[in-house]
């Protein structure tokens, strides 16, 4: 006697998959994926929030550079240029030294604000300037710091403080 292979035995000790267990499963597949993906969106906004204060950090040590250059190096005034992507300073006729954001793979943060400032050699600025640091996505996520003129001291801002002075 021959037994084909669609054959079912029916003392077989692994039941079938039923209908109810594949709607229970996809059910509950379903239940978990509808609580990781905005928890998923949390992560990426945490990541952007993660790149822009590194980002804002790179910037404040670099003008930070420029200030101790023209205390330091006594080669007269450090002219500081910023754009929408990075920051320039020079000292003298020769050096100019450059910050790229895009480099640094912070392409989406933008660099506001964009004045020319400049360190005497007492590191201090001749006029107050402001740097903020934006992410054009997320506007509400920004950093900022100035200049104070006379001491030279780099302030920096934080949203409450922006607050509570509107108010």
């Amino acid at each position: 006697m021959a037994t084909t292979v669609n054959q079912v035995n029916p003392d077989s000790k692994y039941p079938a998959f039923v209908l109810p267990d594949l709607i229970l499963g996809l059910s509950l597949l379903a239940v978990t994926w509808a609580m990781v993906l905005p928890m998923g969106q949390w992560f990426v906004n945490q990541g952007e929030r993660l790149k822009l204060d590194t980002g804002f950090g790179v910037v404040t040590d670099y003008l930070s550079t420029a200030q101790q250059c023209a205390m330091y190096l006594h080669n007269g005034s450090v002219t500081v240029q910023l754009e929408p992507h990075g920051v320039i300073w020079d000292h003298g006729s020769s050096s100019k030294h450059v910050l790229d954001l895009e480099g640094l793979g912070l392409g989406r943060s933008r660099l506001y604000n964009g004045l020319k400032g400049e360190f005497t050699a007492s590191g201090n600025v001749k006029e107050m300037f402001r740097v903020t640091l934006l992410d054009p996505v997320q506007p509400e996520q920004r950093r900022t710091l100035y200049f104070q003129p006379v001491t030279g001291r780099l302030v920096l801002e934080n949203e409450k403080d922006v607050k509570e002075q509107k108010e």
